[in-house]
């Protein structure tokens, strides 16, 4: 920690990193398709069975083998998904100084140099191992909690954080 209130950390992310945080909010989105989908799948499955006006409950069990097979095929491509979207993210990134203070974000790699007022975020979130920036609603980046070298940075960048943003700071442990 400097002087004058700056925080600093050097980041260089890894495949897990993004992982774990893709994970997160991937999932957000794709466990409500896969209950609609199997949900949507059952009801129709027990309409052919009990309530089309000439009932067929033989007909049922493709329906049945569709509200297992297909939800867990989503699950699976978006597993899988996942992990080369990390990978991606993982090769393309680059170690990266970031600088916290009160006005914004500084950050320094050896491609870029980029300040972004405090402003400019969408929200951050705080969550168990990592602050997860959000410059727009569906970009972000991660800043593992690891690369900190002192508890006491983490909690000066909360309370910098927390001034900085209000409510656009979000916390989840």
């Amino acid at each position: 920690m400097k002087e004058d209130g700056e925080i600093s950390v050097t980041v260089d992310p890894n495949a897990s990193d993004f992982r774990r945080v893709l994970n997160s909010y991937q999932w957000k989105r794709t466990v409500p398709i896969i209950l609609i989908t199997t949900f949507v799948l059952l009801v129709f499955a027990l309409f052919v069975a009990f309530g089309a006006p000439n009932p067929t409950p033989g007909k049922i069990l493709p329906f049945f083998l569709a509200a297992i097979v297909l939800p867990t095929f989503l699950g699976t491509l978006s597993v899988f998904g996942i992990r080369k979207h990390a990978r991606k993210l993982a090769d393309s990134s680059q170690p990266t100084t970031l600088t916290f203070d009160s006005n914004g974000i500084r950050s320094v790699s050896e491609s870029s140099e980029t300040t972004i007022r405090w402003s400019r975020y969408d929200k951050i979130v705080e969550t168990a191992d990592d602050f997860v920036i959000f410059p727009q609603e569906n970009v972000f980046y991660a800043v593992p909690k690891r690369f900190f070298d002192d508890p006491a940075k983490i909690d000066h960048l909360r309370s910098l954080l927390r001034e900085a943003l209000g409510d656009r700071l979000k916390v989840k442990t």
